[in-house]
């Protein structure tokens, strides 16, 4: 039935989105008249063609979260948007920064606009540096900011390092503001450590 499907279904629904086909993140863009799609695979970067096969597509699980990319961390979430669509597309993508924006972070949301970067594959996937490893990146000038979580990253302020939670500042690193105590066992025990 969902193979059945009209070529124009299948271009409003998957074309030009984020989506996961065979366990794998890919960027569908073009839906051809014989229903062949053209991806982009996100870990690989290569481009491939396959025949529709409804059963092979799924849309992403769970949050993106924060995406480590050009010595950059920036939290890539989903807004709803009136239109449909399986996976993640420029018109429902958003993307928060930690405080104040720099040249790298415009750089760096401009490559995850794209919605091909193989930085957003290793979010999905899971990987990331300790806290120790990226508060020592900051520390040391190495990075602008670093996730160490999909929910939590840290930035270098004056001679503080923030702690940011989904883009927001909520304290340093050595104390969370009372505001955002409850995000203590958060942070002590990891919530987003599924993969894909």
């Amino acid at each position: 039935m969902a193979n059945a499907l009209s070529v124009q279904d299948i271009k409003q629904i998957y074309e030009n989105s984020l989506l996961i086909y065979n366990h794998t993140p890919v960027y569908v863009e073009l839906v051809s008249s014989e229903k062949k799609i053209t991806l982009h695979n996100l870990v690989t970067q290569k481009k491939f063609d396959v025949p529709f096969d409804y059963d092979l597509f799924s849309p992403p699980k769970g949050r993106i979260g924060y995406v480590n990319i050009m010595e950059c961390a920036l939290y890539v979430c989903r807004t709803p948007v009136r239109r449909m669509s399986s996976g993640l597309t420029h018109g429902s993508l958003s993307v928060k920064f930690n405080g104040e924006t720099t040249y790298n972070d415009r750089v760096a949301y401009e490559h995850i606009r794209r919605l091909k970067a193989r930085e957003i594959a290793t979010t999905m996937f899971n990987i990331f540096p300790s806290k120790e490893e990226a508060i020592e990146r900051v520390q040391n000038d190495k990075s602008i900011s670093v996730a160490f979580d999909r929910q939590f990253a840290v930035k270098k302020v004056r001679d503080r390092i923030n702690l940011y939670y989904r883009g927001k500042r909520v304290g340093t690193i050595d104390k969370l503001d009372d505001e955002y105590k409850h995000l203590a066992s958060l942070l002590e025990n990891g919530y987003a450590k599924k993969a894909v």
